[in-house]
């Protein structure tokens, strides 16, 4: 069996990942980490990424029972939680905010899609990019294609895979979904 090399095992990259007992780890600079004893530049790196994401910062200040010391660790674990390929952070200092972080509370939790970055739905999940489609969805295609600096057929590919993915018909229930999530 061949073992699988992360983030942070060979180089400065940043891995963060939950053990089965809720745990928070991080692999960088070649050694492991358990919260909340990650390096300062890790800490940082969270920080930032808080102060960076409005939506973010609303849905744990709505969270009942999480203390501000609580935060940058419920951050972390709803943001970069999940073990995969791709490092979290590259070893340039570059975050990668596109992976789906497994969670018991799927389907169930209000910050779903605000404070993690999918969202899960009738058929799958919705990816960040789409969530970030779906917050726009109120205005035109070409619109949404200038806010991300993405083509019109792009939105439109998007569109497509948000409708299949929640079964939904058109940008209008789009729109009311997307409302009673919180995401617009």
């Amino acid at each position: 069996m061949k073992k699988r090399i992360y983030a942070g095992m060979v180089d400065n990259g940043v891995e963060f990942f939950k053990d089965d007992k809720g745990r928070l780890f991080c692999s960088h600079n070649w050694k492991q980490y358990q919260w909340p004893d990650f390096p300062k530049y890790v800490i940082d790196i969270i920080q930032e990424e808080m102060l960076a994401d409005p939506l973010a910062l609303k849905e744990l200040a709505a969270m009942d029972g999480l203390t501000p010391e609580m935060y940058e660790f419920k951050f972390a674990c709803c943001r970069f939680g999940g073990l995969d390929d791709v490092a979290d952070v590259d070893p340039e200092g570059n975050v990668h905010q596109s992976e789906y972080v497994p969670c018991p509370l799927r389907g169930e939790c209000k910050a779903e899609g605000k404070l993690c970055l999918a969202l899960q739905v009738k058929n799958g999940y919705l990816t960040k990019r789409e969530i970030e489609v779906l917050r726009l969805v109120q205005k035109s295609d070409k619109v949404i294609a200038d806010i991300l600096n993405v083509s019109i057929d792009t939105v439109v590919s998007h569109l497509i895979n948000i409708r299949t993915k929640t079964e939904l018909e058109n940008k209008a229930q789009l729109a009311v979904f997307a409302t009673k999530k919180g995401i617009i």
